[in-house]
């Protein structure tokens, strides 16, 4: 998941509350129904590379998130990237917020890190107060070559029997809804399959991704066995302000 923020359309996220921030609506999920397609048309089943779909926008922000526990219930971390590009401009800032604890540390770390590109600038800051900002300023030459090789990749998501659902709008971007099943949960670990659900949303115009949603969760012993493990994971992914004016700085500690 870091590598995929990271690297999509530039670096960057989405966030913070300072002037220097992009403005960022985290009610940005507002699902409602349109006409559905007939049923003799043909409807796409996956969606496009996440860069290939996103190289058609030229702004917009998307969140990840990924959430584990087990299998002690100590066992725990939450990782959310919120990505803002502005591709016209050349600007991006991605947010990234993390926790982890675990039997031996139940109370748990955080970390928040934000990263700004403007240009040929690059400029990381970690908000512990403590660490100083990292500035890059890359050669147009060098910035090139980053740019090049971060394309020759795509991230493609896998869905195994994918169903349409229906039509409906997510971020106000009309979409198309799946939702598939995750093969082999359990099968080699003997594990119960406690919960396994996946859907996920495209865009009508464009079978870009729009929305993501992964729920697994396993467990090696009866409920209410003591020596139970648990394994739990969840994927989020939101794309939202599509193509809205945005305007992304360097902040005074990159300067």
């Amino acid at each position: 998941m870091a590598v995929l923020a990271c690297s999509v359309s530039y670096n960057p996220e989405s966030g913070s509350g300072d002037e220097n921030s992009v403005e960022v609506n985290s009610n940005a999920v507002e699902e409602s129904t349109f006409a559905s397609p007939s049923k003799t048309e043909e409807l796409p089943t996956t969606p496009v590379g996440l860069n290939e779909g996103l190289s058609s926008l030229n702004s917009y922000t998307f969140s990840i998130q990924t959430i584990t526990s087990g299998p002690t219930p100590q066992d725990r971390s939450d990782t959310k990237f919120i990505t803002s590009t502005d591709t016209v401009n050349e600007s991006s800032m991605t947010r990234t917020e993390s926790f982890f604890a675990s039997a031996d540390e139940p109370s748990g770390e955080t970390s928040v890190t934000t990263n700004y590109r403007v240009g040929n600038v690059t400029c990381t800051i970690n908000e512990d107060g403590e660490s100083e900002a990292e500035v890059e300023d890359f050669s147009p030459a060098a910035r090139e070559m980053l740019d090049i090789l971060s394309s020759l990749w795509d991230v493609h998501i896998t869905a195994e029997n994918a169903i349409f659902v229906g039509s409906e709008t997510i971020s106000g971007i009309n979409s198309n809804h799946y939702t598939f099943t995750v093969g082999g949960l359990g099968q080699s670990s003997g594990a119960e399959v406690t919960q396994s659900s996946g859907d996920y949303w495209t865009a009508v115009d464009g079978n870009y991704l729009v929305k993501y949603d992964v729920v697994l969760e396993t467990r090696n012993a009866p409920e209410g066995s003591t020596d139970a493990e648990v394994l739990r994971s969840e994927v989020h992914f939101l794309l939202y302000d599509i193509n809205s004016a945005m305007t992304i700085q360097l902040p005074a500690q990159c300067n």
